[in-house]
């Protein structure tokens, strides 16, 4: 193979590796779109719950604060854009909250468990 012919090879590796790298790691919109609706259908389920007594006030509040501190989270996280591993931080702590509003919806003491 000629010299000229391996440096175009190796040049256009170079910029293949270069144009995956961000489009793997980087900041897209789309993650926190993502976010930002799984934050407002938590909040939309949470009062919901609430509005039918589904859930007591005190467990409406306790959820309404983990909900307010996942968004400061999220507001963190995303002035710089999110990364993947903040976006499954986020997304873990979506999922717990999510799980404990079922939880709750079926604890008939109506105090937070």
């Amino acid at each position: 193979m000629s010299g000229f012919r391996k440096t175009v090879l190796a040049a256009s590796a170079m910029v293949m590796v270069a144009l995956a790298v961000p489009a793997q790691a980087g900041w897209t919109p789309v993650r926190t779109e993502i976010i930002r609706d799984d934050i407002e259908a938590l909040e939309h389920a949470i009062d919901k719950a609430d509005r039918k007594d589904r859930i007591s006030e005190r467990e409406a509040a306790n959820l309404r604060a983990r909900v307010h501190g996942l968004r400061q989270q999220f507001r963190a996280f995303n002035a710089n854009g999110l990364s993947r591993a903040e976006m499954k931080k986020l997304e873990k702590r979506i999922n717990n909250i999510r799980s404990r509003l079922q939880m709750e919806k079926v604890d008939w003491d109506r105090h937070p468990g």
